[in-house]
């Protein structure tokens, strides 16, 4: 029943862009005459790299707490939105966007641990796929050729996430301890995405965006 509930909440979410897409179209023949060479609907795919940054507690039931090891932690993140421009040069702005974010370990975090003698390791894996209603606000200044803008973001919606974290002390091989917590298995949660940005525009089709 719980299931049920998530989901429903979720898809009659999710519905409200829809909807207003479909009163965009209607409104959209009867402004027609003016909108001249306006892109009212547009679709935008965003690739990027995501930077976050991990900590590690070794200290078990050692007499000499070891410090927290922080390690930066990557991931990489495609998304594609689908939208209605509601003003003119941008401005509000609201659609749906789906897309997929998968921890991408570049480089191994290992460091020696004196309190235990040993060195450490962390290996992280997995993703999690997501579909969001988006609504945002955005001022472009410049001229067609090229601007820059500034804006804000909000969206909301439904995730399923695998993956988890592998610990180990000593070879990564043949380790002497090893711990893992996560899951193999896909599992469904809700995503709150809030951002501000400032993005290089160059031309009407791409976007250097910082958010």
């Amino acid at each position: 029943m719980k299931k049920i509930l998530f989901m429903f909440v979720i898809l009659s979410f999710i519905a409200v862009p829809f909807l207003s897409f479909a009163q965009t179209a209607k409104e959209m023949q009867q402004a027609k005459s003016w909108l001249g060479q306006w892109k009212r609907n547009f679709a935008s795919p965003t690739y990027g790299l995501t930077l976050f940054r991990g900590s590690l507690d070794v200290s078990g039931n050692l007499p000499n707490r070891p410090e927290d090891k922080d390690h930066p932690m990557t991931a990489m993140d495609l998304r594609i939105f689908r939208g209605v421009n509601v003003s003119k040069r941008g401005g509000f702005y609201t659609g749906v966007e789906t897309g997929v974010l998968f921890l991408a370990p570049f480089k191994e975090f290992t460091f020696y641990e004196p309190n235990l003698n040993q060195n450490v390791g962390l290996d992280y894996h997995g993703g999690l796929v997501f579909l969001m209603a988006k609504y945002g606000l955005r001022l472009d200044i410049g001229i067609s050729l090229i601007g820059v803008s500034l804006g804000a973001e909000l969206g909301m919606g439904g995730t399923l996430f695998a993956g988890g974290f592998d610990f180990y002390t000593g070879n990564k091989n043949n380790p002497t301890v090893e711990e893992g917590f996560g899951s193999e298995r896909a599992t469904m949660g809700l995503i709150l995405d809030s951002a501000a940005e400032a993005a290089i525009r160059l031309g009407k089709n791409f976007r250097l965006v910082g958010k």
